[in-house]
């Protein structure tokens, strides 16, 4: 569904979750994206000064995002 009347308060009710879904899944699929970068850069950084003097690599690997898995 894309625009229109609608007139039937039942296929409206669809469209808004059908567009409802794809906005949650959208903005899922972006702050995945986002943590990402944002991991990667706090990783980047974490060796060398101003890092930890002993560069063992413990604390480059504990850093992750929530939803990112073991």
């Amino acid at each position: 569904m894309s625009g229109g009347s609608f007139t039937d308060a039942g296929v409206l009710a669809a469209a808004v979750d059908h567009g409802a879904l794809r906005s949650l899944l959208a903005a899922e699929v972006a702050m995945r994206h986002g943590a990402q970068i944002l991991v990667q850069d706090v990783q980047q950084r974490a060796s060398g000064r101003p890092g930890p003097r002993a560069v063992t690599g413990r604390y480059r690997a504990s850093v992750r995002s929530a939803g990112a898995g073991p």
